[in-house]
Parts: C-alpha cells; sequence; structure tokens
C-alpha cells in the first residue's frame, strides 16, 4: 500500500497540502490501474517557497552530475562544466519558478519527490481550476510510477552530459507516457469528463513562459505532443504491459527517430 507524504515546507500552504494529499490518495489506485505500474512505497510532495525550490533542485542536479561522472575521467573543461550544472540549475530555478507547476527530483537511492511551488499554482490559474489541478497530480503519480519502475536509472534523467530534452529520447518518453496517464486517468478519478477552463495567467507567468519559449525555440510543444503520440500508439498496439517492459530493459527504449515513427519501434520489440 502507497503512503502519501505532502510536505509543507512553505509554512503557510498548510490546507492545500491536506487538499493534496486527499486527493493523491483517491487518484493513486486509479493511476496504477491505468499505467499497470506501482506507486513507491511512499508518494512523497513538497510545497516549497522559490528560494527552497532552487536549493532543492541544484542539490538534486548535484547528486545527478556526481552519479553521472563517477569513474569516468573528465577534462579540465568537462570538470569546470560539470560543477557549474548545479549552479545554472539552482538560478534557472529562480528565473523560471512560475513556468514549472511540478519538478521531479530523486535521492541518491533513487526515490522519487515532486517539488511544487503553490506560489507558482497561484500564477498559472491552478488554484481556481479544480480539474487542472488534479490533472497535475495525477501527472505527478504518473512520473513517480515510472522512477520505481525503472528504479530511478531512466527517470528522472542524467544530468551529464547536459543534453537539451529535444535531444533526449528519454526526457521525451516520460513526459509523453505522463501526459497519456494523465489523459487516462484523470476522468476516472473525477468520475467525469475534465472540464477544460481558460484559466487567467498572471503577468508574471506569461513572462516566464515566453523566456523558456524562446530557450527552447519553441520546441517544447510539438515535441511532447509528438511523444505523446508514440505512447498512444504504442498503448493501441501492446498495452501497458508490453509498453513497460522499457522501463526495466533500457534497450528497448526508442530513439529519437522511433519516437517519430512509431512502427519502427513495435517492429525491433522481441516477440
Amino acid at each position: 500500500m502507497t503512503t502519501i507524504n505532502v510536505q509543507d515546507e512553505t509554512g503557510r500552504s498548510g490546507q492545500l497540502a491536506e487538499d493534496m494529499h486527499t486527493f493523491l490518495a483517491q487518484a493513486a489506485p486509479y493511476v496504477e490501474k491505468v499505467t499497470q505500474l506501482q506507486l513507491p512505497h511512499t508518494v512523497t510532495v513538497k510545497l516549497l517557497t522559490v528560494p527552497g525550490l532552487a536549493t532543492n533542485y541544484s542539490a538534486f542536479i548535484r547528486r545527478q552530475v556526481e552519479r553521472d561522472t563517477t569513474d569516468v575521467e573528465l577534462t579540465e573543461s568537462e570538470q569546470k562544466k560539470a560543477a557549474a550544472l548545479p549552479i545554472a540549475a539552482g538560478w534557472a530555478a529562480r528565473t523560471t519558478w512560475a513556468v514549472d507547476a511540478s519538478v521531479l527530483v530523486a535521492n541518491t537511492v533513487g526515490w522519487p519527490s515532486t517539488l511544487i511551488v503553490p506560489q507558482a499554482l497561484a500564477h498559472q490559474g491552478l488554484l481556481s481550476d479544480p480539474d487542472g489541478l488534479c490533472e497535475l497530480l495525477v501527472r505527478v503519480l504518473a512520473e513517480q510510477a515510472q522512477v520505481e519502475a525503472c528504479r530511478g536509472v531512466l527517470v528522472p534523467g542524467s544530468a551529464w552530459p547536459a543534453v537539451q530534452e529535444s535531444q533526449n529520447p528519454v526526457s521525451q518518453l516520460s513526459a509523453g507516457h505522463a501526459s497519456w496517464a494523465t489523459r487516462e486517468a484523470t476522468p476516472l478519478v473525477l468520475g467525469k469528463p475534465v472540464t477544460d477552463t481558460r484559466r487567467q495567467c498572471s503577468w508574471t507567468y506569461r513572462r516566464q513562459a515566453a523566456l523558456v519559449f524562446i530557450a527552447s525555440r519553441g520546441q517544447h510543444g510539438r515535441v511532447l505532443r509528438r511523444a505523446t503520440a508514440f505512447v498512444d500508439q504504442a498503448m493501441a498496439a501492446i498495452g501497458p504491459e508490453g509498453f513497460n517492459r522499457l522501463w526495466g530493459t533500457h534497450d528497448l527504449v526508442p530513439t529519437l527517430d522511433e519516437l517519430r515513427h512509431p512502427d519502427r519501434w513495435l517492429q525491433r520489440l522481441p516477440a
């Protein structure tokens, strides 16, 4: 049985933490049913201030860099680049905190937790959109189920060498699977179709979103749609049980080309 642990580290989001705890507990069985993945023994969500997000995310990237560079001989230039990544991660968190509704991290042994800034939810209009908030929390569960399935090896992704999302098949696969699971499971949790609400996002959110759009060259939305379409086609062809083999057999992770052409991935799967 999964234990839900929502920690309010802001000191002022106690009611939100209670509401999230209740919903996550209700949603967990549906996410496991849809994905056919087991959730971690403990699903941990941390509600943080912006400085808290930056500190936690920077520490996570530092752990990932240390993991990824163990027994790897780096040049002096590479050492400097690797050492700069946690600092850059903290800076990015402070700069675009309103854009990411949740951030998946893991500890040194691969146990996941999700970082959420309640202030960011407010700027995105999610605190006044119950269905949208439910979708977010279902995605949180789906992502943590991925980590449990791969024992933290694939998800969250590696930090070194640094790779853009558009060139990272694991990142795209994770996002597409979480998007698919959210679409499939949320109506089951709610007991009704998701209400498509036009949220009133703040100027702060719009400004930060524009920065992210420019940095990603506008590719994020297209990449996510393509990854979700890949999961759609794969699930229709082989179902969750067949799909989930890739979390434990990493050679089955699709390449960038296969994410664009799911048929090619399906053709190379073992019988």
